[in-house]
């Protein structure tokens, strides 16, 4: 009996602690941070890397259109 009454006051209390650990599950964890953090890091110098290419692929053609241009004047005004 003693058993009996002990059960019927220990459900409350685990109902309330199985409560408090679903809504513990969806905080979200250390390890979590570090990788999403990973992630973002990954993607910012891979984009970093696609705009430099961008970036000297343009530079090297503006360098070729004045090299270009340079020639041409110096052909025009002999």
């Amino acid at each position: 009996m003693t058993s009996e009454i002990a059960a019927d006051r220990l459900e409350p209390v685990l109902a309330e602690l199985r409560q408090i650990r679903e809504s513990l599950a969806d905080f979200v964890t250390k390890a979590d941070l570090q990788r999403e953090l990973a992630e973002i890091r990954t993607d910012l110098r891979r984009e970093l890397a696609e705009r430099e290419t961008r970036l000297v692929k343009w530079v090297f053609g503006a360098l070729l259109a004045q090299t270009a241009v340079i020639v041409g004047l110096v052909t025009l005004l002999r």
